[in-house]
């Protein structure tokens, strides 16, 4: 098949008046037309309609021909003809309507001659590659010159074909192998963005470890500074109380934020889905997101009545962050508008939907707008992978994630995600405990400064035994001395947390079950063959170590009964 448009009737061998017209290599055919102005129209010859208003489904190749010659336009539609392409053939004579089509439609591999009416030489290659850098492309001219050819490759052709050896296999190899050494850049892009995205994941899972254990220790002594403030100062004395409360304030914010950037990075692996509440999610995306669009956007949210998703937090967020920043930037190309988003229950789904007042997309690009790599941004402001990763997290989900837009009005992205089953869950947070019987505790954590603010908050209470790795905590266990509770840091230098677990579960196991791991935010896997251990997640507060303290020891009370 091929569409011819544009052309003098003098130039080239041409006799017809300027048209667009598709050439019989399918069944069937659509017939020439031009709009009532007299400009031409494409044809879908499989729909009767133009390319901008219809999916195209087709099993074979697309390739797009740029030849303003009629004769060497016709050889290579032969050539193709008798070719193993399965290939339907679109053809123009000028750089700038090949330059519209591939706005609008999608080709596997582009045919440029060097010698068209308004793009010569390498000009004309450097054109195509500025508006379509990652389409094969296969430069074909009449000139023998190895220099051009050199050039055009340098420039981005994948291959280069002399037309007077052009013949059917030479023509399906060049094809071939251009199709070809696009996918495997794809494919080696593909692999290094997954790569970095898991680097980033670990670089802010390790900062916000970094930042939990301070932020700990500033919680756990500013809580007992207000204590000692509530005790010593007089009932009127409200700045000094206000001072340590508002210091507690910024730093449950400051715990929070980095909360949601660790839950955004981490990639769920081997974690086991939970239930979740996506407004949670909703709002935690928003957070994350609002100094993106805040200074242009107005954001709307109509949160409805919606029962409980099963799921992965962080995938899920990462979903809502993708679809809000790309609402902000489908605004920023026009100035100022409008993100809605909204959730409500749909049978046996929960519905999120995000809504953008910005200029739409194409219907070619909706059509393609989930293929990695595609993007309608500048190669700095994305890389095409982000609406795709997000509907492999949705199909993850056993759920769905769709697009509707139009030039002009705006897109919506719909994601539906099945209501979760409770039983498929388990509870594993702690009941609050009222704080009774003292306690003998081994606290083992790298930080000194932590170590020395617990245990100026717990000494009071309990009898607390410092280690500052696990190394050191063996040593104090390998004599049988009796701890009703273990307090460990996950990540220390040494065997670190995962050794002392293992360590403990072969030679001390009564231990097992009064053992606790605290975690400021890095990977959490432990030794297999060991029950899991409840966490105690950093920055904590004195009542949440108190309540885990006073759980364990009730257990440890019922061993004993």
């Amino acid at each position: 098949m091929a569409i011819f448009g544009n052309l003098s009737p003098s130039s080239a061998g041409w006799s017809s008046p300027p048209t667009w017209f598709w050439l019989a290599h399918h069944p069937r055919v659509g017939v020439p037309k031009t709009s009532p102005s007299g400009s031409p129209v494409a044809l879908d010859p499989l729909r009767g309609r133009s390319p901008s208003q219809t999916s195209i489904s087709r099993d074979g190749h697309r390739i797009l021909l740029v030849e303003d010659n009629r004769g060497d336009a016709d050889l290579v539609e032969e050539f193709i003809e008798e070719s193993p392409l399965q290939a339907e053939l679109v053809v123009t004579p000028r750089l700038g309507e090949a330059l519209e089509l591939l706005s609008q439609m999608e080709f596997d591999c582009v045919l440029l001659d060097l010698g068209l009416p308004d793009a010569r030489g390498q000009s004309a290659v450097k054109r195509f590659r500025s508006r379509a850098p990652r389409v094969p492309l296969v430069v074909l001219t009449g000139l023998e010159d190895a220099g051009t050819a050199q050039a055009c490759v340098q420039l981005g052709a994948q291959e280069y074909l002399e037309k007077a050896r052009l013949d059917p296999r030479s023509l399906t190899q060049a094809v071939s192998l251009a199709m070809l050494r696009v996918s495997e850049a794809r494919a080696r892009r593909e692999l290094l963005q997954a790569d970095r995205l898991r680097s980033v994941g670990l670089l802010a899972a390790g900062v916000a470890h970094e930042i939990n254990n301070p932020l700990t220790y500033l919680e756990v002594n500013l809580e007992h500074l207000q204590a000692e403030l509530e005790e010593s100062l007089p009932a009127d004395a409200r700045s000094p109380r206000e001072v340590v409360a508002e210091c507690r304030d910024g730093v449950g914010r400051i715990g929070r934020i980095v909360g949601r950037l660790n839950g955004f990075a981490r990639t769920d692996e081997g974690t086991p889905p939970s239930l979740l509440h996506v407004d949670t999610i909703v709002q935690d995306a928003r957070r994350l997101t609002r100094h993106q669009w805040q200074p242009y956007c107005r954001y709307e949210e109509q949160l409805g009545m919606t029962p409980p998703v099963l799921g992965w937090p962080g995938e899920l967020t990462q979903v809502l962050v993708n679809l809000l920043l790309n609402a902000a930037h489908a605004i920023g190309k026009q100035g100022r508008g409008r993100i809605r988003v909204s959730t409500r229950r749909v049978g046996e789904h929960v519905e999120i939907a995000v809504e953008d007042d910005g200029p739409g997309m194409l219907p070619y690009e909706l059509r393609r707008a989930f293929d990695p790599f595609f993007t309608t941004k500048r190669r700095e402001e994305g890389t095409g992978l982000g609406l795709a990763l997000c509907r492999e997290i949705a199909r993850r989900h056993q759920g769905t994630l769709e697009a509707e837009s139009a030039p002009g009005a705006g897109a919506t992205f719909v994601l539906r995600i099945p209501i979760g089953e409770p039983r498929a869950v388990s509870h594993e947070r702690l009941k609050p405990v009222k704080r009774d019987a003292r306690r003998r505790i081994l606290f083992v954590d790298d930080e000194a400064i932590l170590r020395r603010s617990v245990e100026r908050l717990l000494a009071r209470h309990h009898d607390l035994v410092m280690a500052a790795d696990a190394e050191s905590a063996i040593e104090r266990l390998e004599g049988g001395a009796p701890f009703d509770l273990v307090l460990c840091d996950l990540t220390m230098p040494g065997i670190g947390g995962r050794g002392l677990w293992r360590w403990i579960g072969e030679q001390r196991p009564e231990l097992v079950s009064r053992f606790v791991l605290m975690s400021g935010g890095m990977p959490d896997e432990l030794p297999a063959g060991l029950p899991a251990a409840p966490r105690l997640s950093k920055p904590f507060r004195r009542e949440e170590l108190e309540q885990v303290i006073a759980a364990v020891g009730a257990s440890r009370d019922n061993e004993t009964d």
